[in-house]
């Protein structure tokens, strides 16, 4: 083999092993960076039911973010997925209406928020549900420092706090982040 090949051969080694490198030292902290972020920060969901209708859909794919609830408490109106009170292996998602420390009513098909200190009620804005939308059920509740009262969208649909009353702050998982719809009819 003549000295020209074996220096070929060299230099193809060297350019080859240096790109494995180079490509595995950029490539590793962005493989590592995005286990991470899977793990503990972004999950995913696929909404089953029609509880969220018209703002999600069946079949609409979720994408919640974890890490706001680490360092906020959820706010309402956030969209969020939680553990279901009934069944610790699956999921709801639902909006937050109440939270810790209110007294909620639900009557005349609106939901009523009590003001803390004044004891004022307030009819709850929520442009998100149908005008259609019928609420039959007529309650007050009084939420704990760790409670959060949450409901779906679409009311005549949803099994909410309505039926399995508040849910812990420890159940929540997070907040809807992003929603790719359901490309099925």
């Amino acid at each position: 083999m003549s000295k020209f090949v074996k220096s070929s051969i060299a230099f193809r080694t060297t350019v080859i092993s240096s790109l494995f490198f180079t490509t595995l030292k950029y490539i590793l902290p962005v493989m590592f960076f995005m286990v991470i972020m899977r793990v503990f920060f972004i999950t995913s969901f696929v909404v089953n039911g029609a509880s969220m209708d018209p703002t999600l859909k069946n079949g609409d794919y979720l994408i919640v973010n974890q890490l706001p609830y680490y360092f906020f408490e959820p706010k309402r109106g956030d969209i969020i997925i939680f553990r279901d009170p009934k069944n610790q292996k699956t999921f709801d998602v639902k909006r937050i209406i109440g939270l810790p420390g209110e007294t909620l009513s639900i009557s005349q098909n609106s939901v009523f928020i009590e003001d803390v200190e004044t004891h004022e009620q307030t009819q709850l804005s929520e442009p998100y549900v149908p005008a259609e939308a019928f609420m039959n059920k007529h309650m007050e509740i009084q939420l704990s420092k760790n409670e959060f009262f949450v409901m779906g969208d679409n009311r005549v649909k949803s099994i909410d706090s309505r039926y399995f009353g508040p849910i812990q702050r420890s159940r929540i998982i997070g907040r809807m982040q992003w929603k790719v719809p359901s490309i099925l009819p």
